[in-house]
């Protein structure tokens, strides 16, 4: 791969953390050569969508999966939207919203706002 190819990969990687599951030596190789057949074709500059179509395109043509799907990192009351904080707090159990509300500032600001604009 050219070095002006692995900016856009690399580029292609962080945007698309769903290429974890099928980043191995094989995988690189299929969206190298694809992508170098793909410009050669079009004669189109080199870019990240260009690694976006390969990707399409070789999962549909049955790119095998290596690892199991990247959880999310779970996002903490911090930096919860209202709505998100709001249906976290119907999911916990009275007995858990009383231990966090009393060890967590976080939760309690969380809390405390959903009193205040009467959702709780």
């Amino acid at each position: 791969m050219t070095l002006e190819l692995e900016k856009y990969f690399e580029q292609f990687k962080e945007i698309t953390p769903e290429f974890y599951e099928y980043s191995s030596d094989k995988a690189v190789r299929a969206m190298s050569l694809l992508a170098q057949e793909r410009l050669e074709e079009t004669g189109n500059p080199p870019s990240v969508s260009l690694f976006i179509h390969c990707f399409e395109d070789l999962k549909a043509a049955g790119l095998e999966r290596i690892r199991e799907p990247q959880r999310p990192a779970p996002r903490d009351e911090s930096n919860m939207t209202t709505d998100e904080f709001h249906h976290y707090y119907n999911s916990l159990r009275s007995d858990q919203v009383r231990v966090k509300y009393g060890s967590n500032p976080d939760f309690r600001r969380q809390v405390d706002c959903l009193i205040a604009l009467k959702r709780i």
